[in-house]
């Protein structure tokens, strides 16, 4: 399967396995980011602390609402004038801090919201969004 289908190409990331059922599609992938910026003093680094999954929402393939784990760095800063000792691998494209979606599900989302308006939009979005 060809991944680049469904990850914006921007993204480097390796899809590891594909779960789905009859709603449901979710893609565990893995960041092939080696060295991230710190977000305060912009250091950059390839000293790994550790791992975790983050989940992330996204545009629905074939009626089924899709959501990415995705295995996500920490990374040690090793600027020794900056106050942040640990922080999470950024991504320059598509995802931003602390965003639980794309960027391209929040566009969709909020184009309906002004078309639709919010209660119809929100009924609707129940049925294909995260």
């Amino acid at each position: 399967m060809n991944q680049t289908l469904f990850i914006p190409n921007e993204l480097n990331f390796t899809l590891l396995n594909l779960d789905h059922n009859s709603s449901h599609v979710d893609f565990h992938v893995i960041s092939n980011q080696i060295s991230s910026h710190c977000p305060l003093c912009r250091f950059t680094t390839t000293k790994i602390h550790s791992k975790y999954i983050r989940t992330l929402g996204d545009l629905p393939v074939s009626g089924k609402i899709v959501q990415l784990k995705l295995h996500v760095g920490k990374f040690f800063c090793e600027n020794i004038n900056c106050i942040r000792k640990i922080f999470t691998e950024r991504f320059e494209h598509q995802l931003i801090s602390y965003g639980k979606r794309f960027e391209r599900l929040n566009e969709q989302l909020l184009s309906m919201g002004l078309e639709l308006g919010g209660n119809v939009a929100h009924r609707i979005s129940k049925l294909s969004f995260v």
